[in-house]
């Protein structure tokens, strides 16, 4: 650059080329080009520090791209009203307007959805708390699993019905007697 000089801007800047900052090297896309550490500090509490439009219109394609020595991370527009994601290359989170909720991805699929008041985990064959995995409506018998509801404790449920039974009887008579 010809005029290559260091100036103080008191007042905005305002220009109807590219802005370089730290760097000389025009990219040829983008507007505002900062090279370096960069620190936004914002003076109006009811207006955002940062603010950031983006019109294309354009689904899927970044709004908003962090890079790093280890990949990236993107905030996209879903190509929905008011639907948005935040993704690395495999896995995220997708904010859905209204009663549409929440999706979390891993490896590109849905594994737990927050909508319209329903929550909906899947892959629990693999899903586990704590190192334990959750007993599902798979695991039953009748699903060809070892698992009975009817004898979680090791007794069959009828054998609650004679306990009960047996429980009022004994109530009955001892009231009986005194």
């Amino acid at each position: 650059m010809a005029n290559d000089k260091k100036f103080i801007v008191k007042n905005g800047l305002q220009t109807l080329g590219d802005v370089l900052i730290g760097t000389s090297t025009d990219d040829g896309v983008s507007k505002l080009q900062v090279d370096g550490p960069t620190h936004i500090e914002a003076t109006l509490p009811s207006y955002p520090t940062l603010k950031v439009t983006n019109d294309s219109g354009s689904a899927g394609a970044p709004i908003i791209q962090f890079v790093g020595p280890s990949g990236s991370l993107n905030v996209e527009n879903l190509g929905t009203l008011n639907d948005y994601g935040i993704f690395n290359s495999t896995n995220g989170i997708e904010f859905h307007n209204g009663d549409d909720g929440l999706v979390f991805k891993q490896n590109g699929v849905a594994r737990l959805s927050i909508e319209n008041g329903n929550t909906t985990f899947t892959g629990l064959s693999t899903t586990n708390i704590e190192g334990r995995r959750i007993i599902t409506t798979d695991d039953e018998a009748r699903n060809g699993g070892s698992f009975d509801a009817a004898t979680l404790d090791g007794l069959d449920s009828s054998s609650l019905f004679v306990l009960m039974k047996t429980i009022q009887w004994m109530v009955r008579t001892l009231s009986q007697v005194t």
